[in-house]
């Protein structure tokens, strides 16, 4: 059973939160990456496993 903990503080920066979804995805291995990019001037995260790439997210704002 995963045990989850929520972040103290938000985090800022395409980097931090690549650096905290590679960290998290015990999935993707030691062949696998998430590196910072942007896609249609959006900020996005680019997935690749075995070098290859795997999925495209992109961020998307909610306004309320």
């Amino acid at each position: 059973m995963a045990s989850w903990e929520a972040l103290l503080e938000p985090l800022v920066g395409a980097g931090r939160v690549a650096d905290l979804l590679a960290a998290g995805l015990p999935g993707i291995g030691a062949t696998g990456s998430v590196e910072p990019a942007q896609i249609n001037g959006c900020p996005a995260l680019l997935v690749r496993i075995g070098g290859e790439l795997s999925r495209v997210e992109r961020e998307t704002a909610v306004s309320r």
